[in-house]
């Protein structure tokens, strides 16, 4: 049956689902290299488009993006706010839908590119915001302790959180002064985190 047929198995590892990828090919001797090429390209097309996720961005404010494209963008209205951060800039949006609510959402941005989005969640939707991270994104990447989480339940001023696509998606829940609680996703560049350990070491380093 496979008279004159050359088997060849070629092994991809997907790193998104951790599964392996066993693609057997059935070719004469003479048509292996330019199947192979063309496989090849095929799956390499497959897998970079399922691997997009958060760490792009968040639907069409892709991380990086100029300050003036993401606060031109359509559908969205950007208006400057304060924050507490030197060298980060915030806008709060104020027409941002989530599910069938409008909530209170805004981009941080840093030497005028787009780092950060944050979305504050309906307490009482947290748990299909888990179930549908999990599912998008698979098992977390991080978490707080099943106690962090506990204490947000009893205690004043706690937190805990989610991480998801390798602490990229972070789901958090607080507790403020009177035990009331709410909960944001942050969707953010591993740029801003790094952006933030820089500005804390130029802070101290002179005292070192």
């Amino acid at each position: 049956m496979f008279i004159g047929v050359k088997i060849s198995i070629i092994i991809f590892v997907d790193k998104k689902s951790e599964s392996v990828v066993f693609a057997i090919l059935l070719t004469k001797r003479g048509f292996m290299k330019k199947i192979v090429s063309v496989l090849i390209t095929i799956l390499v097309i497959l897998w970079s488009s399922s691997s997009v996720y958060a760490v792009d961005g968040y639907k069409d404010l892709l991380f990086g993006s100029q300050k003036s494209d993401i606060l031109s963008k359509p559908g969205y209205s950007f208006v400057r706010s304060q924050i507490d951060q030197p060298g980060v800039e915030f806008y709060v949006c104020q027409n941002f839908k989530f599910g069938d609510r409008f909530v209170e959402a805004g981009a941080l941005f840093v030497e005028d590119k787009f780092l950060r989005f944050i979305i504050e969640v309906p307490v009482e939707q947290a748990r299909a915001v888990v179930d549908g991270l999990k599912s998008k994104y698979g098992p977390v990447s991080s978490s707080s302790s099943q106690a962090a989480f506990e204490a947000v339940d009893v205690y004043p001023n706690s937190e805990a959180f989610l991480a998801f696509d390798g602490d990229t998606v972070y789901f958090k829940l607080s507790s403020d002064n009177n035990k009331k609680q709410s909960a944001i996703l942050i969707y953010t560049s591993p740029a801003y985190d790094q952006f933030l350990l820089a500005t804390e070491q130029q802070g101290v380093a002179n005292d070192l």
